[in-house]
């Protein structure tokens, strides 16, 4: 089973690392002008390097959550900047289907942006999507989860060697240091 909103990948560019993000629309909601999609806390943003590859989606970013409900495992930092897709286009499966013939799940993919970090964390995203089964349609959907973003904090294997480095400095100033006593006297 695929994960409502998922990163797709990190994909190394010149000096920087570009973020695809992918999703599962499931088949009980649909999207109208200003559905959106609100991915949290993506450190090291490249200016101008968001993108979505439909016409039907405006790619922006913000340093607020525009309204749209967080999840409490979460917090949006209001200095690191907020990737934000919205939908533009026509309405889309926002009434009910015919019961012989329900919606399937609509996978997407082509949301993007670029960082200049390549180090993947989990930070939250939350969404706004539209209920189109026969009682709720056109009712509001609020989702929020977890998605990876880009991380300024080293991996693990950065950190042994920066602890190790100092422990070996450490190490060759005590040598130093008692080399200089033991000539004092």
């Amino acid at each position: 089973m695929r994960l409502p909103y998922f990163l797709e990948g990190v994909t190394p560019v010149d000096s920087e690392f570009r973020f695809s993000y992918g999703g599962s629309l499931s088949p009980t909601e649909g999207v109208k002008s200003g559905s959106m999609l609100v991915v949290y806390d993506f450190a090291g943003y490249v200016d101008g390097s968001i993108a979505a590859t439909s016409p039907n989606i405006s790619a922006t970013t913000a340093f607020t959550s525009n309204g749209l409900i967080l999840d409490p495992s979460f917090t949006d930092d209001p200095n690191i900047v907020n990737l934000v897709f919205t939908y533009t286009g026509p309405n889309f499966q926002t009434t009910p289907a015919p019961p012989a013939s329900p919606y399937p799940a609509l996978d997407f993919t082509g949301l993007s942006a670029r960082s200049i970090y390549g180090k993947v964390n989990f930070d939250g995203f939350s969404t706004l999507t539209v209920k189109n089964t026969p009682f709720e349609a056109g009712t509001n959907v609020f989702s929020t989860g977890s998605v990876g973003i880009p991380s300024p904090v080293p991996e693990s294997a950065t950190w042994a060697m920066l602890i190790a480095g100092i422990g070996m400095v450490g190490a060759a100033m005590r040598r130093r240091q008692a080399a200089v006593s033991f000539l004092a006297y």
